[in-house]
């Protein structure tokens, strides 16, 4: 499949995906280089990035392990009330 754009030769769309090993804060960069060709000029188009969050572990299991002492919490509380 190829793009709607005016290029002489295109590569046709491509994909990539990465998924980083360690949490933190990334920056990206998307580029293009000629390299080999003086004659025509490279384009680089990009469409539909998508970045997707995944909580760490860690963060996941304090959560769960928040509700259920607030759930034993609640239940022991109702108990007393009886």
């Amino acid at each position: 499949m190829f793009s709607l754009a005016s290029f002489f030769e295109e590569t046709g769309y491509q994909s990539f995906s990465h998924t980083f090993s360690e949490s933190g804060t990334y920056t990206l960069g998307f580029g293009v280089v000629d390299a080999g060709d003086t004659v025509v000029d490279s384009g680089l188009l990009i469409d539909n990035v998508e970045l997707t969050s995944v909580p760490e572990p860690g963060l996941i299991f304090g959560l769960s392990l928040i509700g259920a002492l607030g759930a034993t919490s609640l239940k022991r509380n109702q108990r007393e009330e009886k």
